[in-house]
């Protein structure tokens, strides 16, 4: 079993007896929208909504970086491999940081203009060689360098993307459906036709099924190249973005107060029922599996992040009761880390071990 002990401060609902304990935590005094980690493990990153990004150790939570990157907020970003980060902003520009160990060497590498709109996505190619923007219908790529690649208008405003884990199709979705294009130079490989708004994409591990969390409040996916399904719907209202979260076969999602997992091995999960995990009180936000598949971590608007024993058959490990709904959930890939922000401004770094 996990730690019993914690540290929360103001609390919206009573501790659970199995708490996650933080290793660390510290305060930003202002909301955080934007969290990554870098591929290696060693660095945090976090954008806030009055346009500060801060850069921490994600083993220690000890700040090496922390400026204005965007003046009127900061939307998005995304490490990329070397210590190399890059920022969207409100402001419609992409920048490229350099994080270094020693504060007084950090530095803005470049800088690119997308656009009127913000730059809402940021992502990395599996790789790390290449950075995806979007900024409204904008689409841009850049390399390592900062350079930009190629520049195309989508053809609806850009809602969701993820690269396939090859790295060589990146998905794009909108209105009216979802778009694979070429990472290579930009163009379309293929449409996929939606009546609803898609507003989250996930790719399977093998890029033979790409997952998406509707307007509509049903689970879309299509079995590359071209069949697609329609999962059962959710209770209540929609919301942005539906979680999806992908371990092997099995797809997770949330869109109410349950997380619903969809098996894809065998003849699939058409026709079937979902596993459903209850615990959370109001509606999941956000899931993630650890590197290792061993861990599932959901969180919901009630403030609640739960973590799960995958070989246990999703049994509940650990609660945690933040000081406000997350913002942010991810796991480090370099270590046994679950790092959260939330709405209250905390960032914490929680320890997980059997």
């Amino acid at each position: 079993m996990l730690g019993l002990t914690s540290m929360f401060g103001a609390k919206p609902a009573e501790a659970p007896p199995n708490c996650l304990n933080p290793l660390w935590r510290f305060d930003l005094g202002t909301h955080p929208l934007a969290l990554t980690c870098a591929a290696d493990g060693r660095w945090l990153g976090v954008g806030t909504v009055d346009g500060e990004l801060l850069v921490c150790d994600a083993h220690t939570g000890m700040l090496s970086m922390r400026c204005t990157a965007h003046a009127q907020g900061l939307l998005s970003a995304a490490f990329g491999g070397d210590g190399l980060i890059a920022s969207g902003g409100q402001d419609g520009m992409l920048r490229f940081w350099r994080v270094e160990a020693s504060a007084e060497a950090n530095a803005l590498l470049t800088e690119h203009k997308l656009g009127v709109c913000g730059v809402e996505h940021v992502a990395w190619t599996p790789d790390q060689q290449h950075c995806i923007a979007a900024a409204g219908k904008t689409v841009a790529l850049f390399g390592t360098d900062g350079s930009e690649r190629w520049r195309i208008q989508h053809t609806t405003p850009v809602r969701a993307l993820a690269f396939n884990p090859a790295g060589n199709r990146l998905a794009l979705s909108g209105s009216g459906g979802a778009s694979i294009i070429h990472t290579r130079d930009g163009t379309l490989d293929r449409q996929l036709a939606h009546k609803s708004p898609l507003l989250s994409l996930a790719w399977g591990p093998y890029g033979r099924v790409l997952a998406s969390g509707t307007a509509d409040n049903t689970v879309h996916f299509w079995r590359l190249p071209g069949s697609d399904s329609q999962m059962s719907g959710f209770e209540g209202p929609p919301f942005r973005p539906m979680a999806l979260a992908w371990n092997g076969t099995t797809l997770a999602t949330g869109g109410d107060q349950a997380v619903a997992l969809w098996k894809f091995s065998g003849s699939g999960p058409e026709g079937k029922a979902p596993q459903m995990l209850e615990a959370h009180i109001g509606i999941v936000t956000h899931l993630a599996f650890d590197s290792a598949g061993k861990w599932l971590a959901s969180s919901a608007r009630d403030c609640s992040v739960i973590l799960r024993a995958v070989a246990q058959n999703f049994a509940v490990k650990g609660v945690a009761i933040l000081n406000g709904e997350a913002t942010g959930l991810l796991w480090n890939p370099g270590a046994a880390l679950l790092h959260t922000i939330d709405a209250s401004g905390c960032v914490r770094g929680f320890g997980v071990a059997a």
